[in-house]
C-alpha cells in the first residue's frame, strides 16, 4: 500500500509539467510528493507509519499550494535555471542563488552529493529552499542527468 503510494505520488508530481494546471495546484502536487517521501523516511520502524505518510502529504500538499500560489512565472523560471545551473556545473554544497527583484521572492539550490549511478548516469542529491513572504520551505531531492543533458527529478 504505502509503495503504491509513493509511486503514485511520484508520477503525479513528474506528470504536471504537462497538465494545464495553475501554478497552486502545481505546488500542491509537488509539496503532497515531498511531504509524503519526507513522512516515509522519517516513519521508518514506527507502528503509526500511515498516519505519518497521510499528514506528511497533507502538510506538503499545503505548503506547496501555498508556495506555488505565490509564485510567478518568473519566479519558476529564475527557480529551474538556477536548479539547472546548480545540478550541471557547481561542486557539491556550493550555492546558487535566484531572486526576483520585482516579486521579492528569492531562493538557493545546493547540490550536496554526487554519485555514478550503475546505469552509468551520474545523479546529485541537493537542498533547495525558497523565501516568499518571509517564509522560508526547504525542500530535498535527488535528480540524475539524462543522455539529453537534462535533468530527471527522481
Amino acid at each position: 500500500m504505502n509503495k503504491l503510494l509513493i509511486a503514485t505520488v511520484v508520477s503525479a508530481t513528474m506528470l504536471t509539467g504537462c497538465a494545464n494546471m495553475s501554478n497552486e495546484q502545481q505546488g500542491q502536487v509537488a509539496g503532497v510528493a515531498i511531504g509524503t517521501i519526507l513522512a516515509h523516511n522519517a516513519s521508518k520502524g514506527h507502528k503509526d507509519r500511515g498516519v505519518a505518510l497521510v499528514l506528511g502529504a497533507l502538510a506538503g500538499g499545503f505548503i506547496g499550494s501555498q508556495i506555488g500560489a505565490s509564485l510567478d512565472e518568473r519566479d519558476r523560471q529564475l527557480h529551474g535555471n538556477t536548479t539547472y545551473d546548480a545540478l550541471e556545473t557547481q561542486p557539491d554544497n556550493t550555492v546558487s542563488q535566484w531572486n526576483n527583484p520585482n516579486t521579492g521572492h528569492s531562493g538557493t539550490v545546493v547540490p550536496t552529493q554526487t554519485w555514478m549511478a550503475h546505469s552509468g548516469t551520474y545523479c546529485r542529491e541537493y537542498v533547495q529552499t525558497i523565501y516568499v513572504g518571509g517564509r522560508e520551505e526547504q525542500a530535498y531531492g535527488t535528480a540524475c542527468r539524462q543522455a539529453d543533458g537534462s535533468w530527471k527529478m527522481m
